[in-house]
């Protein structure tokens, strides 16, 4: 049984842009405008204009709502996004400690499991599927999974230490630099998505 009545709500601003930014618009306004109105053809018109108005009106519509649907997919992508680039930072900032100063921080970083934590995030990222996205969006993606893979690598890696701590990671060492490079990327990717969030509003 179909509903008794089907409410479409169009922001104003909406649709003010579409009316005046629409070269139908204007061929309209200019047809209001010069038209003879004492014409007895006035009225099949005026019913003419209306018919295609509606016809008009029932295609854009869906398509506006199709729009708002993929531009509030992509906000949503671009959170979850977010909130792993997030979490990915904090535990580069974990290893770049622990590589800094083994003695201090290793203790830590098995009492969290850190390398449980690289687990699921590089499982997180991988999951994301990437068909439909836009160009920029597979980007983000890739990088956030390069953070991911290194990262692990290198929790793998620390995580089989001995009991004793080995001498603080030098900077020119290249697990320094890679924990620094993924740092410094994941910051790259966050300041992205927080340039397309402002964009957005």
């Amino acid at each position: 049984m179909l509903p008794e009545r089907v409410t479409v709500t169009i922001p104003v601003i909406t649709l003010v842009k579409a009316l005046t930014l629409s070269p139908l618009a204007v061929l309209v306004g200019w047809w209001v405008f010069t038209w003879s109105w004492d014409s007895q053809n006035a009225p099949a018109w005026v019913q003419a204009v209306g018919s295609i108005a509606a016809i008009l009106a029932a295609w854009f519509i869906p398509q506006l709502h199709e729009l708002n649907k993929e531009k509030r997919k992509r906000a949503d992508a671009h959170e979850n996004l977010r909130w792993v680039a997030i979490r990915l930072g904090v535990q580069c900032d974990r290893m770049l400690n622990v590589l800094e100063d083994p003695a201090t921080h290793l203790p830590f970083f098995r009492t969290i499991n850190d390398l449980e934590l690289w687990r699921v995030h590089h499982k997180l990222i991988n999951d994301v599927p990437i068909t439909d996205l836009a160009e920029m969006d597979m980007v983000l993606i890739a990088n956030l999974r390069t953070v991911a893979a290194m990262g692990l690598a290198l929790a793998i890696e620390v995580h089989g230490w001995g009991e004793v701590p080995p001498e603080p990671i030098h900077q020119r060492d290249k697990r320094w630099k890679q924990a620094s490079d993924i740092s410094h990327t994941t910051d790259w990717v966050l300041q992205k998505l927080k340039g397309d969030a402002g964009g957005a509003q």
